[in-house]
C-alpha cells in the first residue's frame, strides 16, 4: 500500500502478478479519500474497496491538464447566473447560464462548458469505467475538491502535491515495462508546466487571443499582464481581467485594467496588525460557521480599534490602513465594485457608480466594508490577487464577507436592544428608519442583524422585521 495527502487523500496498491507493458504494470486499486469522506471506492464492512483499473491514464490526463488546473480559476461564463458553491453543482450552472443565452451563443458555451468539464473534472480522465465525478477548482489559494455532497478547501499546493506523488508513483512503476507509452508519458509528466503565452493568458484572463489582443493592442501581452514569460503565475491584473470578461465591453476592461496599472503594491504596517488581529479572531471562533467567524472578527476590530457601537467611517479607517479608494463608471450595472492586491498593485478598491443608483452612499460602504473582510483574512487564501462584488459569488468567503459588512457597520446587539423596545410595527419601522439613517445602512442590513441578534421581540415587531429582511 502507497498513499498521499491528508484531507484529500489517496492509497493504491498494485495488483498485477505478471506485468509486462506499461498498462499492466500500472494495474491497481485505489481509494480517494475528502476529508475522510471515501469518493473513489465502495464501502464493505472495515474494508473499503478501492477502484481496480490501469492508473497510467490518469496520469496522462493529469500532465495534459495541469496547467487547466493551475490557472483557469473559478468557473466559465461568471457573471449571468450565481457561480456555484461547489463544483459538484457545475451542470446546474451551466444549464442556469444556457437559458440566459441567445441561441446563436448556445455551441460556442457548449463547447466551454465540456472542455471545462474535461480538464477539472478527474474521473474524465478514464476511458472504459464511470466514476463518480471528482472536481478539482482553484479558487485564489485554494482547491476547491468536490464529489457528490462532499466538497473540501485546502492549500492549492497541498491538492497538487498529493496528485503530484501519485502520478510519480505511477510513472515509476509504468518504466519498469520500458515500453513507448511509458517513455511518452513520463516526457509529458515532466514537460506538464510548460506553456506558451497566449495559452497561459487565455487560461488565466478566460479571454480567447483576439480578445486578449484587443484589449492590449501593440503590447506584449506578457509584459502587459505583468507576468514572467519563464514563470508564468497568476495575478492581480489577470484575475480581475477574468472576473469582468463577459460583463465589460473592451474600451471599458481595458479602463479598468489600466487603473489598477496604475496603483504601486504597498501593504501598510496598520494594515498588517488589522490582518492579524482579524486572523486571529477568526481562527478562534468557536463556531465554524462563516457566518459566525464574520462577526466576530468585526466585533474584534471595532473592540480593537474603533468603538464598538459607534457608527464608522468605513473611507477613513480605509484611509488609516492606506487602501486607495477610486470611482470608475464601467459599463456593467451588475458589478458593485471590484479590489484589487498583490505582489505588484493594490490595495485598491474600484467602486462602480455606474451601479449605485439612489442609495449610493449606502451602497458604497457596504461594498467598501465586504471588500476590506476579504482584504484582512482571504488575501493568503480564496482572494490572493481581489475580488469582483456583484450579488453572483457565492462560497463560505462571501458568506463571511456579508456577514463582516453587516456587523462592521451595524452592530447586531446595537440594532437588537434598539428594537426589542418596540412595541408595535411602527413603533419598529420608526426604530429601524432612524438605526438606519444614522450607521447610514439599508433597512435590509438593520433588520437582519436584529433578527441575529438573539434579542426577544414582542410578535408584530419580529414579523416586521422578518419582512423587511427579505426585502431587496
Amino acid at each position: 500500500m502507497q498513499s498521499a495527502g491528508t484531507h484529500f487523500k489517496l492509497i493504491w496498491r498494485w495488483t498485477s502478478a505478471s506485468p509486462r507493458t506499461s498498462a499492466e504494470w500500472t494495474q491497481g486499486d485505489l481509494w480517494v479519500y475528502l476529508d475522510g469522506a471515501l469518493v473513489w471506492g465502495k464501502e464493505h464492512g472495515s474494508t473499503p474497496i478501492g477502484v481496480a483499473w490501469t492508473w497510467i491514464e490518469l496520469a496522462e490526463r493529469l500532465a495534459e491538464t495541469w496547467n487547466a488546473l493551475r490557472f483557469e480559476a473559478g468557473y466559465p461564463l461568471q457573471g449571468l447566473t450565481k457561480t456555484p458553491i461547489s463544483p459538484a453543482a457545475f451542470e446546474a450552472y451551466c444549464e442556469e447560464v444556457k437559458e440566459k443565452l441567445l441561441p446563436s451563443q448556445l455551441e460556442e458555451a457548449e463547447s466551454t462548458f465540456y472542455d471545462f468539464s474535461e480538464a477539472h473534472d478527474l474521473s474524465r480522465g478514464l476511458q472504459g469505467i464511470v466514476l463518480p465525478p471528482l472536481w478539482f477548482v482553484r479558487e485564489g489559494q485554494l482547491a476547491v475538491l468536490a464529489s457528490g455532497s462532499k466538497t473540501l478547501r485546502i492549500p492549492l499546493e497541498e491538492a497538487f502535491a498529493t496528485l503530484s506523488a501519485f502520478a510519480e508513483a505511477v510513472l515509476e512503476r509504468a518504466r519498469q515495462s520500458g515500453d513507448e507509452r511509458s517513455s511518452e508519458a513520463t516526457r509529458a509528466w515532466a514537460e506538464r508546466s510548460s506553456i506558451d503565452a497566449e495559452t497561459f493568458a487565455s487560461l488565466a484572463t478566460g479571454m480567447s487571443t483576439a480578445e486578449l489582443a484587443a484589449l492590449s493592442p501593440g503590447n506584449d501581452l506578457m509584459s502587459w499582464l505583468e507576468v514572467e514569460r519563464e514563470k508564468p503565475e497568476l495575478n492581480e491584473l489577470a484575475i480581475a481581467a477574468r472576473s469582468t470578461h463577459g460583463r465589460l465591453t473592451p474600451d471599458s476592461a481595458a479602463m479598468l485594467l489600466h487603473r489598477i496599472r496604475q496603483e504601486h503594491g504597498h501593504f501598510s504596517d496598520r494594515l498588517q496588525k488589522w490582518t492579524a488581529l482579524a486572523l486571529q479572531a477568526m481562527q478562534s471562533c468557536l463556531d465554524p460557521a462563516p457566518f459566525a467567524q464574520g462577526i466576530q472578527v468585526a466585533r474584534s476590530l471595532r473592540s480593537a480599534f474603533l468603538d464598538a457601537r459607534q457608527p464608522v467611517d468605513v473611507g477613513h479607517v480605509l484611509e488609516l490602513l492606506d487602501v486607495s479608494v477610486d470611482r470608475l463608471a464601467l459599463d456593467a450595472s451588475s458589478i458593485d465594485a471590484l479590489a484589487a492586491w498583490g505582489p505588484r498593485r493594490g490595495p485598491l478598491f474600484l467602486l462602480n457608480t455606474s451601479a449605485l443608483g439612489s442609495d449610493a452612499r449606502v451602497r458604497e460602504r457596504a461594498s467598501l466594508a465586504h471588500e476590506l473582510c476579504h482584504l484582512l483574512v482571504d488575501r493568503d487564501s480564496s482572494r490572493p490577487f481581489g475580488d469582483l462584488l456583484s450579488g453572483l459569488e457565492s462560497g463560505p468567503s462571501e458568506q463571511r464577507a456579508n456577514a463582516f459588512a453587516a456587523e462592521f457597520l451595524m452592530p447586531g446587539d446595537v440594532a437588537g436592544a434598539a428594537l426589542a423596545k418596540a412595541a408595535s410595527a411602527a413603533e419598529a419601522r420608526s426604530a429601524v428608519r432612524e438605526l438606519a439613517k444614522q450607521y447610514e445602512v439599508s433597512w435590509q442590513i438593520v433588520c437582519r442583524q436584529c433578527l441575529n441578534s438573539g434579542a426577544m421581540f414582542a410578535p408584530g415587531v419580529r414579523g416586521f422585521l422578518e419582512e423587511k429582511s427579505r426585502a431587496g
